[in-house]
């Protein structure tokens, strides 16, 4: 979120909250707003993203104390995002229907866009993040870009520096700014950035068994196997290659044809001390 505040102060006014920190009655005012929304376990708000994603959805209500002792949860998240799929189907007549209907256009004046944080290897995987998505465009705000995920166990850091400048770049056309080359190569440079403690998150662990780092790591059985044999299953005329590979796996490993398999394959030694070294 700083670093996205940093960008748009190039072009914008802008400030960086957290989501305990703002204060709603703003919200109507604000010509740009840009929500990086991160979530709890499975879906669940974050603790301070509670209080806001009360006032939220109390914009919607008549009785407002009604709503806020409520408890946001995973359920209650998927559960709300599960009737934008139903409210698509019939858009043209609730746009029509609430034409006319202030109260369901408060924030008309707010153009935004959401990025979601979450981790894939929870059910309800960025759910937090979906429902303000939801909610801003309820209340009739205007979005900038659809809503973009960030995934903890798979490239959460590149989906964001990819999002960043679209979402500058959108804003900009959006208020019709021009000459905003300088900020956008800024924006880009987040792509270079280094790898340092602030750059990449870093924990110390005890020495673990490859195969049970590997599994935890990517969330999947991992099993460790040896080549047997690799041979091309084409003549030595022909221009297409086809290996056939065996593998030599350990008892206990269960399969049928047609499975896929994916390779983890070993880095050389030399290569893995050279990337430590500079951690």
């Amino acid at each position: 979120a700083k670093k996205l505040n940093d960008i748009l102060g190039h072009a914008f006014y802008s400030q960086c909250l957290c989501m305990d920190e703002y204060d709603m009655n703003d919200i109507e005012h604000e010509s740009l707003f840009f929500v990086v929304a991160s979530t709890f376990g499975n879906g669940d708000s974050p603790e301070n993203g509670q209080s806001f994603a009360h006032s939220l959805f109390a914009l919607k209500t008549e009785n407002n104390e009604v709503v806020v002792k409520k408890q946001l949860n995973s359920s209650t998240l998927i559960r709300a995002n599960s009737l934008r799929n139903q409210k698509q189907e019939r858009r043209t007549f609730v746009t029509e229907l609430s034409s006319n209907n202030n109260f369901n256009r408060r924030l008309g004046n707010v153009r935004f866009a959401v990025f979601a944080l979450g981790s894939s290897a929870y059910p309800n995987y960025c759910a937090f993040g979906s429902y303000v998505d939801t909610l801003l465009e309820e209340l009739g705000g205007e979005r900038l870009l659809k809503l973009t995920t960030g995934d903890e166990m798979c490239g959460q850091q590149q989906a964001f520096i990819k999002w960043a400048p679209e979402v500058f770049r959108a804003a900009c056309e959006r208020f019709s700014l021009e000459d905003c080359g300088d900020v956008m190569d800024f924006a880009k440079s987040l792509q270079s950035a280094p790898v340092t403690a602030s750059t990449v998150r870093l924990q110390d662990c005890a020495a673990t068994d490859l195969k049970e780092a590997l599994s935890k790591y990517h969330n999947r059985k991992v099993q460790q196997c040896t080549v047997a044999s690799n041979r091309n299953l084409h003549s030595g005329d022909s221009p297409i290659l086809t290996l056939g590979v065996e593998l030599n796996t350990e008892e206990g490993v269960e399969y049928e044809p047609g499975d896929h398999v994916g390779v983890l394959a070993c880095n050389r030694s030399e290569l893995v001390e050279g990337v430590l070294q500079h951690l």
